[in-house]
């Protein structure tokens, strides 16, 4: 399934053939020279041997194309204190459908999972172009979430890459008719097992996916009849999403996310465990209340909770590009409850034109400035005023994201399909690749003092001050890809049949660029700057 560690090629030092005929000072200076080198490389040796040790990397790790040019990526951490790191956390959309699940038994058939969808879906879709599968030289393949080993090879993949959590899908409908002797949860199984074996070690949050379930999938489920219920797009109801809910049955809900918040690679901010939430309706707060209340009552300080809407990363998109259905379709920050019940939004990435064409903004270029928290901002220069940030709840600056590529082919009449960043795949990686840079630059520098200014020579390191004076934690600084493993939608940073590994390529890629670049711009990401 994987193959030994890649062996790392002795450092060397040579002395000077030369050394006899140097001077006394010349000599006292090599001397302190090659100890200064020896001291280093044994720092270096000493940090190897703890990442090695401390960091969980497998002493077997799986094979990939490009072996011998993968480089070392720091250790994802649950817990970030306010270190001042360079680089936001990259976590990665997490889907869970790949197990038998009593509901999908009831829907779909017996141990119907989505890969029964991606097996009978057609070589190509609508534009000519292949459907990704699993690459054959993978190890993961077609796998089942409840093996141990699948998951402990996600993890490797994952570390390896640079993905530093996983968020996780999770379902809990408060369906009265569900028995009440039966756990509520649905495709939780993988999780619970999770809980069993460690694995995968990576940090990780859970996603709240409280929406209704309704058939546009491809085929027809198994409990059909013409008078089944339908809502106003004619799309049969497979689940309905209740969110009437008594406090016991939300005491129900918070016990079973408890035993998950316990974990030490369970994420939180200043020790409140993070719950997302895939998008907001108003029916859902007093449920939110309660559930923060169980968690003080259960002796944290609150629950950390972060909403999904439906917009594009404002400051990196056109916003004059939003039009017709797309503008109708977007939930503006003045949707959401006033006060404190929401702690931080995220631009939940759906496939759209939400997320076609972005650009760093003007005023985001390293031009020279003397102000030490200008970010490299200079309004005399670009004529242009500092935007204020997205904000929301307590002040804190939106989480940004980004889809993959898209095809749900597998899941759709073939005709009715929808693609988006699709088509030959250098292009669909490119595309990729330059969103990707561009959320990271944005993050780690339009927004925070870290741009390069000659004047000084130097770099500004007040990173805990954006541009408009919002104080910024890295605990609370995130960029979401989705997603790992959503196959029946092409949303895959797995290695495909179609795109290998070049997905986990990019990420590792881009951040290792984003970081030697530290901030020195121009920006001028292809023809994405703006």
């Amino acid at each position: 399934m994987s193959i030994p560690s890649q062996q790392q090629r002795p450092t060397v030092l040579r002395a000077s053939s030369t050394l006899g005929r140097l001077s006394p000072m010349s000599i006292v200076r090599i001397g302190t020279l090659v100890a200064s080198s020896i001291g280093f490389v044994f720092l270096c040796n000493s940090y190897k041997a703890m990442m090695e040790s401390n960091w969980g990397q497998p002493t077997n790790r799986i094979l990939t194309p490009n072996e011998r040019e993968e480089t070392p990526l720091p250790p994802p951490s649950s817990s970030f204190s306010s270190s001042k790191q360079f680089l936001p956390r990259i976590f990665a959309i997490y889907f869970p459908q790949f197990h038998p699940d009593p509901l999908n038994d009831r829907l779909w058939g017996i141990n119907f999972t989505d890969w029964d969808n991606l097996r009978k879906s057609p070589p190509t879709n609508k534009l000519g172009y292949r459907i990704p599968r699993p690459l054959s030289s993978s190890p993961l393949g077609y796998y089942d979430l409840r093996s141990k080993e699948t998951r402990k090879l996600q993890g490797e993949l994952a570390s390896r890459y640079g993905i530093d959590g996983f968020i996780y899908h999770t379902y809990w409908f408060y369906d009265p008719s569900f028995d009440p002797s039966q756990p509520q949860p649905v495709l939780h199984q993988s999780l619970m097992e999770m809980i069993k074996d460690g694995h995968p070690e990576q940090p990780f949050f859970f996603n709240w996916c409280a929406v209704t379930w309704v058939n546009v999938w491809m085929g027809r489920p198994i409990f059909q009849s013409k008078d089944a219920t339908i809502n106003k797009n004619n799309a049969l109801t497979l689940q309905i999403q209740y969110f009437n809910a008594t406090f016991e049955m939300v005491q129900t809900h918070y016990s079973w996310l408890s035993q998950f918040f316990k974990l030490d690679n369970y994420v939180k901010i200043r020790g409140e465990p993070v719950f997302f939430v895939y998008q907001y309706t108003p029916e859902m707060n007093h449920i939110l209340e309660k559930l923060r209340k169980c968690a003080i009552l259960d002796g944290y300080t609150g629950l950390y909770i972060i909403m999904g809407r439906g917009s594009p990363p404002e400051h990196v998109k056109d916003m004059k590009e939003i039009v017709g259905y797309q503008l109708k379709k977007l939930q503006t920050l003045d949707v959401m409850p006033d006060g404190d019940l929401i702690n931080q939004t995220m631009t939940y990435p759906y496939p759209s034109a939400n997320f076609d064409n972005l650009s760093l903004p003007r005023w985001c270029q390293s031009v020279p400035v003397e102000n030490e928290r200008s970010g490299g901002y200079d309004a005399t220069k670009l004529g242009e005023p500092a935007p204020s940030y997205p904000q929301f709840g307590r002040n804190k600056p939106e989480i940004y994201a980004l889809p993959v590529t898209f095809d749900n082919t597998p899941r759709r009449e073939f005709k009715n399909a929808n693609q988006w960043n699709y088509g030959d795949p250098d292009h669909v990686v490119q595309k990729f690749r330059t969103s990707l840079e561009i959320l990271l630059t944005f993050d780690s520098c339009c927004w925070r003092s870290n741009l390069y200014t000659p004047q000084r020579n130097q770099f500004s390191r007040a990173r805990s001050e954006s541009l408009s004076g919002i104080g910024r934690d890295d605990q609370e600084r995130f960029v979401v890809i989705n997603a790992w493993n959503e196959w029946a939608e092409g949303m895959m940073l797995e290695p495909s049949d179609v795109f290998e590994y070049r997905f986990l390529e990019t990420v590792r890629d881009v951040k290792k660029q984003v970081t030697e670049n530290q901030c020195r711009g121009p920006f001028l990401l292809g023809n994405h700057s703006r």
